[in-house]
C-alpha cells in the first residue's frame, strides 16, 4: 500500500499543493484532504483610498478584492509566488517576495515604494508586517478580510491515522499545527512535515523544510517518500 498524503488546508490550497508535489515527485502516494482550518470572509466592502498599491500573504486574501474594479492593475507585493499567480489572475501587477515576510519587506523596501499601500491579511498573522514596513519609512495600513476557523478532521481521516498506516501530513502553520495535534488520537503517530521550525514545538519529531515555502515542502516530502522502506511503497 502506498503512502498516504494528508492535506489539512483548505481545499483549494490542498489541491493546487497536490497537484505541484505530483509534478515533482516521481514516487508513488495516496491522497486525503481533511482541513482543520478552513477561511471566512469577514469584515466590510474594502475600498482603495489613497492607496498606491496593495500588499498579499496568502492567496485566500486576493479573493476578498477579486473583480472589484478600483484595484485593478495596482502592483501587488505577495509573499510568494502562488500568492503572486492568484493575484495576477485577479488584475494586479504582483511582484513575489518569493519567500518569507521579512522577504516581503526587503521587497518592498527595495522597490522604493513608500505607499501608501494597503495589506489585505487574515485574522491571525505570524509577524506585525504594518509595523516593519512603518520602521522602513513606508506608509501602510492594514484591513482583516478572513479568518482561519477550526475544522475537525472526517472520519476518513480518523480512520487512516488510526489504521497504522503511514501518513505524511504537510502542516504550513503553527496553528494548523497545534489544531491537528489536538485531533490526533492518544498513542497515535503520524509524519510531520513542516514548514518552519515552530511546528517543530508541536511535533518535535518533524521534518522542516529547509527553506519556508511550497518549493521547500515539496523538496522535503519528495526525500521523505524516497527514503520510505521498500514495504511502505509497495
Amino acid at each position: 500500500m502506498h503512502p498516504l498524503i494528508l492535506m489539512t488546508r483548505p481545499r483549494d490550497s490542498s489541491d493546487s499543493f497536490l497537484d505541484a508535489l505530483r509534478r515533482a515527485c516521481a514516487e508513488p502516494f495516496e491522497t486525503l484532504v481533511s482541513p482543520v482550518i478552513e477561511p471566512v470572509r469577514i469584515g466590510s466592502d474594502i475600498g482603495r483610498g489613497d492607496s498606491r498599491g496593495v500588499i498579499f500573504t496568502s492567496a485566500t486574501a486576493v479573493g476578498a478584492v477579486r473583480g472589484h474594479q478600483e484595484f485593478a492593475g495596482l502592483t501587488a507585493y505577495c509573499v510568494g509566488d502562488r500568492t503572486a499567480q492568484a493575484a495576477t489572475d485577479a488584475g494586479f501587477v504582483a511582484r513575489s517576495a518569493g519567500g518569507t515576510v521579512d522577504d516581503l519587506v526587503a521587497l518592498i523596501n527595495a522597490t522604493g515604494d513608500r505607499g501608501p499601500l494597503l495589506y489585505l491579511r487574515g485574522k491571525e498573522v505570524s509577524a506585525d508586517l504594518v509595523r516593519m514596513l512603518r520602521e522602513t519609512g513606508t506608509a501602510c495600513r492594514e484591513v482583516v478580510v478572513y479568518e482561519q476557523r477550526e475544522a475537525q478532521l472526517t472520519p476518513d481521516a480518523l480512520s487512516v491515522i488510526t489504521s497504522g498506516r503511514r501518513v505524511i501530513a504537510p502542516v504550513f502553520s503553527l496553528r494548523s499545527a497545534r489544531l491537528l495535534a489536538a485531533q490526533i488520537p492518544s498513542g497515535k503517530r503520524i509524519k510531520v512535515v513542516g514548514i518552519s521550525s515552530s511546528v517543530a514545538g508541536v511535533f518535535p519529531e518533524a521534518v522542516i523544510a529547509e527553506t519556508p515555502d511550497q518549493k521547500g515542502m515539496i523538496a522535503a516530502i519528495c526525500r521523505n517518500l524516497r527514503d520510505l522502506p521498500p514495504r511502505d511503497l509497495s
